[in-house]
C-alpha cells in the first residue's frame, strides 16, 4: 500500500510540475512577467521545472521497481538509499522553484538552485 500511494503522490506532484512548466514556457508566472526575472534566472527557473519534472517522473515509476524487488537484500537498500536522496533532492529543488515564482529566493538559495539543476 505504501508503494501505491507514494506512486500516487508523485504523479499528482508531476501533474502539477508539468503545469508550471507549461505556464512558464507560456510567460504566465508572476515572477517571470510581473517582477521582471531576469533572462539568465528564468533559463534557470525553466531547467530547474524541467529538472523536477524529469525527477518526479523517475521517482513514481521507482515506486514500481519498489513494489516488485526483494526487501531483504542489500541492493533492495541501496535501492532505498537511493530514491531517498532523489526525493530529498526533489522536494528541495522544488521549494526553491517556488520561492522564484514568490521572488522570495536570495542570493544563497539561487547557488543553491543553480547547484541542484546543474
Amino acid at each position: 500500500m505504501h508503494n501505491f500511494a507514494r506512486y500516487q503522490n508523485h504523479k499528482k506532484a508531476l501533474t502539477v510540475a508539468i503545469t508550471k512548466k507549461n505556464e512558464l514556457a507560456a510567460g504566465l508566472l508572476q515572477g517571470s512577467s510581473k517582477a521582471g526575472v531576469a533572462s539568465p534566472m528564468a533559463n534557470c527557473l525553466r531547467e530547474a521545472f524541467e529538472q523536477v519534472v524529469d525527477c518526479r517522473r523517475v521517482l513514481q515509476h521507482s515506486y514500481i521497481v519498489g513494489y516488485y524487488a526483494q526487501s531483504d537484500t542489500s541492493e533492495h537498500q541501496l535501492f532505498e538509499f537511493q530514491q531517498q536522496m532523489l526525493e530529498s533532492n526533489t522536494e528541495a529543488l522544488n521549494h526553491l522553484t517556488e520561492k522564484v515564482e514568490k521572488v522570495e529566493l536570495d542570493e544563497g538559495e539561487m547557488a543553491h538552485l543553480k547547484n541542484l539543476t546543474g
